[in-house]
């Protein structure tokens, strides 16, 4: 895919650097993400174990369409609650990818540090043999303009004692030392010189393979990984984001149940029943107190419709065995719960 970026020490290492830094504020906002969802879902789960079955439902409740909305209300927040718990599963499961996501980033940026360090290390020993190679010529150097100037000066001596003794010149043990000194010297001058034109060119080789080849290509290794791990991100993000979502496909059919649930109730046709269920409830009343006087067993079902008593006659009560006495008693009393009580 090609460098983005300048295979400089100074770019690649902002690179690293910054893009690590998003990777941990990215990592840490999603676990604080994840902590707000069990949050939301506990309390939905602790607000739907606190107000089930309150109030107690009763024959006449469960017909009412408020009765109803309450019961359509609880359940949707139940189902609420068991989906934001099944996502918040596979929400930590995303956690768990980019956190290890992250820890690939910081391995390629160690990896990178590790293989710029041996290249640059690679550099500087070749550099400083190159050096110490030329230190160690310019010595020789200096020892064989030295050892030469040594011989040519007794040379020239000798030449000029020759011309004035009139004499054949001859060489002396001296002369002779002194020159193969200076051929010694010289022949470890040319190794010398040998060996630092090899050095220069090995340290001229590892720096043109290191800025035209092993440097790039690390780079683009470093580049191409970090770009896929930017890609695994997303994929991550992207799944992590439909389970954080509260208008995904999921919390959506919760929330067409509940609209669902609160058309389907109809308020006035079901207070018209409750209202046509009471009037039957007062006709049965009717009938069974003229055809036998069972007033206690009517009440009760005239009670448990929402009818009130409208008028009692406590000579009646003679018919109850209980505790209740004429006299002592109020139209309250004759409540359904009143009677159960006190019967």
């Amino acid at each position: 895919m090609g460098t983005y970026f300048l295979p400089h020490p100074a770019t690649m290492s902002a690179f690293h650097e910054d893009e690590l830094a998003v990777y941990g504020c990215l990592f840490k906002f999603m676990q604080a993400r994840a902590r707000i969802e069990s949050d939301y879902a506990n309390a939905l789960r602790a607000a739907h174990a606190e107000f089930a079955g309150k109030p107690l439902p009763t024959k006449i409740m469960v017909g009412t369409p408020v009765y109803k909305l309450w019961q359509a209300v609880l359940s949707n927040t139940q189902a609420l609650s068991g989906q934001l718990s099944s996502q918040l599963t596979q929400l930590n499961t995303n956690l768990h990818q980019l956190a290890l996501l992250c820890q690939e980033r910081k391995m390629l940026k160690k990896r990178y540090l590790t293989e710029k360090a041996q290249l640059d290390a690679e550099a500087r020993r070749l550099a400083d043999e190159a050096a110490k190679t030329e230190h160690q010529y310019m010595k020789q150097l200096d020892k064989v303009v030295y050892d030469r100037e040594k011989f040519e000066l007794l040379a020239s001596r000798r030449r000029r004692s020759s011309t004035a003794s009139g004499g054949s010149s001859t060489r002396s043990s001296k002369m002779e030392n002194y020159r193969m000194q200076y051929l010694k010297s010289s022949v470890k001058l040319h190794n010398c010189h040998n060996k630092l034109v090899l050095c220069i060119d090995e340290a001229n080789s590892h720096s043109d393979l290191a800025e035209n080849s092993q440097t790039p290509a690390l780079c683009e290794y470093v580049e191409n990984t970090a770009c896929d791990c930017a890609q695994r991100c997303v994929a991550v993000m992207e799944e992590a984001g439909a389970h954080l979502a509260h208008s995904n496909e999921a919390f959506a059919g919760l929330q067409s149940q509940l609209m669902r649930a609160l058309r389907d109730i109809r308020v006035v046709s079901d207070y018209q029943r409750l209202g046509e269920e009471a009037a039957v409830a007062v006709a049965r009343l009717g009938n069974n107190s003229r055809q036998g006087g069972q007033l206690g067993r009517s009440q009760q079902q005239l009670q448990q419709v929402g009818r009130p008593m409208l008028a009692f006659n406590a000579q009646l009560l003679r018919e109850y065995s209980g505790r209740l006495k004429p006299g002592q008693l109020s139209y309250d009393s004759f409540t359904r719960e009143h009677l159960l009580e006190h019967l």
